[in-house]
């Protein structure tokens, strides 16, 4: 079974170790080369991957707080957020011509 270099991998690996990372990017470019139109998410990150408070989120009527995480598995690890499949989802563009995220209750 062949094991596949990410650069999620190797970011783990070198633990925020800045002299790590640079040695293990030199050892392993070909997970850094990756199309630079993601953004790397794990500085969102905190404690977990849940972005809003227990309390505020439940204050504005969602079941928990999380509603939105960042998503760390799969393709899109640590480069999009996952959104709770208890609401549903959808862009839309205000009158200003703004993109908005807008979750909505099922029903």
């Amino acid at each position: 079974m062949e094991l596949k270099v990410t650069k999620e991998k190797v970011l783990e690996a070198a633990g925020g170790c800045k002299e790590a990372e640079r040695a293990l990017k030199i050892l392993f470019p070909e997970a850094f080369e990756v199309d630079d139109k993601y953004f790397d998410l794990r500085p969102l990150k905190n404690s977990g991957h849940i972005l809003f408070d227990f309390e505020k989120a439940r204050a504005c009527g969602f079941h928990n707080n999380a509603f939105v995480q960042i998503r760390n598995d799969g393709k899109y690890a640590y480069k999009g957020f996952y959104l709770s499949d208890k609401y549903d989802w959808k862009i839309v563009k205000d009158e200003l011509g703004i993109q908005v995220l807008l979750p909505l209750r099922l029903g």
